[in-house]
């Protein structure tokens, strides 16, 4: 269109200010859909003159709702309504009696764009219902996570400042204990040299007695006296050896810089990942692949009676042992009855506890550093650490034993597999030779996975710990990184389920982390009365047991 198609009158603005193509000078009041003209009501007649058949005319305010379909290359002034399947061009009802498309399969044009149409607006609401929000959303997360960057890093330098004071703290230890070791070696020294000063003294003291009695025979002139002389100590007339004692040397060690950045620590950069899938907002951000997030309920609340809950395990029977600080084991049927007790050996209250394949009943007795086995109401001690101590276990797949465990010095820390009472495997370091676990006492909770990976939460470092069967590791989740929660991320107690999700309990905000087996955060379980939740375990049903610390047991449906 040319400028004067869009000529307006100083008073009127828009579709009615447009001016008719023919005269130029009237307001234009109807369109030819055919012909894409504005007209006025006096050109109207003049513009249909050739052929009526050959035009549509509407009104201008609907000009942009009626389809303005192309016009046919071979037929003028004749709209093509049709495409044909074999040639792929668009056609007029008049092509389709040619010879040239004799035959051929059309498709109706106003179908076609009817059909793009509402394809197009389904893109339109879905931009505008779905994917914007969502891009809204991850906006915002990263934003938060830009504001949030500062005070991040800032705790990272400050833990970074915080280990270099320990560093100091143990340097300055082996210092003192070095010096001290000078001490020593100052004493033993003197010690030494005054023993061979007395030596030598009493020997020089003879020698001088040996110098007087040959000085008396000289003096005298008697023979026989001469004769038979005989050094007292013919050891002393020899020259004395020099005795020469040496001080001790401080050997030192060249400073291998390198080496000692090794030792000191490394920074772990955080993954950035882009997941495919639908947007969910329910976890303040899109779970990975088509996974459809559900909304958890609580099902069933049990008081155990136990003041502090710590633990939870169950069997295809549906019985449900729990403990927590009290020597008792107690065991509930689904209804919530008490059923069986059992205590520790010790009378001290069990670490951790589970079940075996066949229903029986494993618990650490950590005040004997024993893993205890209850079969058929026997007790069988399966093992007996010495400078180990077992702090949580699980039974894998193949009914084996997984246990974490922590040194008597509380400085490494390990999982362990027993078949029985044999120890078929330990897992300590990861694939560049560093610790896997942090070493302190703190409990790691542990659980195998589906796909046999073994998981552990480690609860000082504030990650979940991810190995292969063989011990290779595979990953770590540190919570999830832009969800804004009172408390830092403490992962205590951990299970998977069927679909080999991870699920783990954070203590501190009240909530469980639900991960893939990637380790990818799925969505929370919150609400549900949690209050401290520690211990986890999922039934036949796939439904989630939690201990909360408050003596509580809960039962969740946490997916369809």
């Amino acid at each position: 269109m040319t400028e004067l198609d869009f000529k307006t009158d100083s008073k009127d603005n828009g579709e009615d200010s447009l001016r008719c193509d023919l005269c130029e000078t009237e307001k234009g009041q109807l369109f030819c859909v055919f012909c894409q003209v504005n007209l006025c009501t006096r050109c109207i007649g003049a513009h249909m003159l050739d052929d009526p058949l050959k035009h549509k005319i509407v009104l201008i305010s609907q000009r942009r709702s009626v389809p303005s379909f192309p016009k046919c290359e071979i037929h003028e002034n004749t709209c093509c309504e049709f495409h044909c399947n074999e040639c792929e061009i668009y056609i007029c009802s008049l092509c389709i009696s040619s010879e040239i498309h004799k035959g051929h399969v059309f498709s109706s044009l106003h179908e076609i764009y009817s059909a793009r149409r509402q394809k197009i607006q389904e893109d339109v609401d879905k931009i505008e219902n779905e994917f914007s929000p969502a891009y809204e959303a991850i906006i915002a997360d990263l934003e938060a996570g830009v504001n949030n960057a500062d005070g991040g890093f800032l705790k990272l330098t400050e833990a970074i400042s915080k280990h270099g004071e320990n560093w100091h703290k143990v340097l300055d230890i082996i210092i003192a204990d070095i010096k001290l070791e000078v001490d020593r070696l100052k004493k033993e020294h003197v010690k030494k040299l005054k023993e061979l000063v007395t030596e030598f003294k009493h020997a020089h003291s003879e020698l001088q007695q040996i110098k007087l009695e040959c000085s008396e025979i000289l003096c005298s002139s008697d023979v026989p006296l001469t004769l038979i002389y005989r050094p007292a100590n013919e050891d002393l007339m020899k020259p004395p050896r020099r005795v020469q004692v040496s001080m001790p040397i401080f050997k030192q060690k060249e400073i291998d810089c390198t080496q000692l950045r090794i030792l000191f620590g490394s920074l772990l950069p955080f993954p950035i990942t882009k997941q495919e899938g639908t947007f969910n907002r329910k976890a303040t951000a899109s779970p990975p692949g088509d996974i459809e997030l559900f909304n958890p309920r609580l099902i069933t609340t049990l008081d155990t009676g136990l003041e502090t809950l710590y633990k939870v395990t169950c069997n295809c029977d549906e019985e449900i042992w729990a403990s927590g600080e009290d020597s008792k084991i107690k065991c509930f049927e689904g209804q919530g009855s008490t059923i069986n007790e059992i205590e520790t050996t010790s009378e001290d209250w069990p670490f951790d506890i589970a079940m075996t394949n066949n229903g029986d009943l494993v618990y650490i007795d950590g005040a004997r550093k024993t893993i205890e086995l209850i079969k058929n109401g026997e007790r069988k001690r399966l093992v007996t650490l010495l400078e180990w101590n077992p702090v949580a276990i699980c039974v894998t797949s193949c009914d084996e034993l997984l246990a974490t465990m922590f040194s008597d010095d509380k400085t490494q820390s390990k999982v362990v597999r027993y078949s029985g009472s044999i120890q078929k495997q330990t897992i300590m370091f990861d694939n560049e030779g560093e610790h896997l676990l942090s070493g302190n006492d703190k409990i790691k909770y542990i659980s195998e996975n589906g796909n046999l990976d073994i998981c552990v939460a480690d609860f000082e470092v504030s990650a979940v710990v991810v190995v292969k069967e063989s011990g290779e590791f595979r990953f770590r989740y540190k919570g999830y990184l832009f969800a804004a929660k009172e408390s830092p991320f403490k992962p205590c107690g951990i299970a998977t389920d069927s679909e080999n999700q991870i699920l783990t309990a954070d203590c501190a905000n009240h909530c469980i982390h639900i991960l893939d087996q990637d380790g990818q955060f799925l969505q929370y379980i919150e609400g549900c009365d949690l209050d401290r939740p520690c211990g986890l375990c999922i039934d036949k049903n796939d439904n989630l047991l939690v201990a909360d610390m408050n003596g509580k047991l809960k039962k969740i449906k946490y997916k369809d």
